[in-house]
């Protein structure tokens, strides 16, 4: 059974570096399409990735600062501090090509990137089931279809070798895509490795089920007259939840949602009184901060924008 088969195709192999030089394995693709499995796989191999704080998205927060605001001395010094302390090692990033342009891949050492791709129609229905405020699953199917497109130009346009994988080829050739992944990033697996490897390629991780579909209802609403607002419910029932504020993945305040608000009874949503609002007046908040409201205890994130659980100040507080 060829490669097409088993679900992956190499781009730029010819650019492929020596077995002996070092490599930054670089993880992305479309938001749930399996780069969270793909991660945990890489790392299990022995490739560092980075502080991820536990989540079980397993995105390393010192990138996902420095690719959010945009911040090229920051990201400069974690490339330098990484290259200085690791031979090998790399980062996961989904939608990477949203933040960076293929020439600006040659900012890592020898960089290979491993890139999911999934069936477009189940990435769209995820996306309605997991989100809040879900789109429709037309809008939702356009959305995925013009990220994948702007992926594959991304892969194209880099110059660097780079692995793209199905997630549901993956899930039925388990053993496959670790050798293939395991060859492509350079490491040597023996015979156990490899069987403890293929257990994490499997889908509905518990950690990233309980990340992104807690037992609570909520959203970020977004900044109204220099507040953080939205709301938060259990879902079983009406029992105020505590939410927390996060700029730049940095906690700064909690509240409870217990406030009023007219349209979540209307909505039939609880007793109406589970509403939030954080005043940004208390905080010094340069225009750029990337904010996220988190329930406090459980690490899940309350959905900002379609395919974004955080929200960019647009002026300084």
């Amino acid at each position: 059974m060829d490669h097409i088969n088993y679900g992956y195709l190499v781009l730029h192999e010819e650019m492929k570096v020596r077995e002996s030089e070092p490599r930054t394995i670089i993880v992305s693709g479309v938001g749930r399409s399996g780069t969270s499995m793909m991660a945990r796989l890489v790392e299990k191999m022995g490739i560092p990735l980075g502080e991820t704080h536990g989540l079980a998205v397993h995105e390393d927060q010192d990138f996902l600062k420095a690719f959010q605001l945009y911040d090229r001395k920051l990201l400069d010094k974690i490339v330098f501090e990484r290259n200085t302390k690791l031979k090998n090692w790399g980062f996961k990033f989904p939608a990477l090509q949203n933040y960076i342009f293929p020439p600006q891949l040659d900012l890592f050492r020898n960089p290979y990137l491993i890139l999911m791709s999934r069936d477009p129609v189940a990435v769209a229905k995820r996306s309605t089931m997991s989100d809040e405020k879900p789109a429709s699953v037309t809008e939702a199917l356009e959305d995925i279809l013009l990220q994948m497109q702007s992926l594959v130009r991304f892969a194209k346009n880099s110059k660097h070798p780079t692995l793209l994988l199905s997630y549901e080829k993956a899930l039925l050739f388990p053993e496959n895509v670790v050798t293939t992944v395991a060859d492509f990033c350079g490491v040597k697996l023996s015979k156990e490795q490899i069987d403890k490897c293929v257990e994490i390629v499997t889908p509905n991780d518990e950690k990233y089920i309980s990340l992104f579909h807690a037992d609570v209802l909520g959203y970020f609403d977004g900044i109204k007259n220099s507040f953080a607002v939205g709301w938060c419910r259990a879902k079983i029932n009406d029992d105020p939840i505590e939410v927390e504020l996060f700029a730049n993945n940095e906690r700064i305040a909690s509240t409870t949602a217990n406030l009023f608000r007219p349209d979540l009874a209307t909505a039939g949503i609880g007793n109406g009184h589970h509403g939030f609002a954080f005043d940004l007046a208390n905080f010094n908040l340069a225009k750029g901060t990337i904010l996220q409201v988190r329930v406090a205890g459980g690490g899940h994130i309350l959905e900002a924008t379609f395919g974004s659980r955080s929200i960019r100040l647009e002026s300084a507080n």
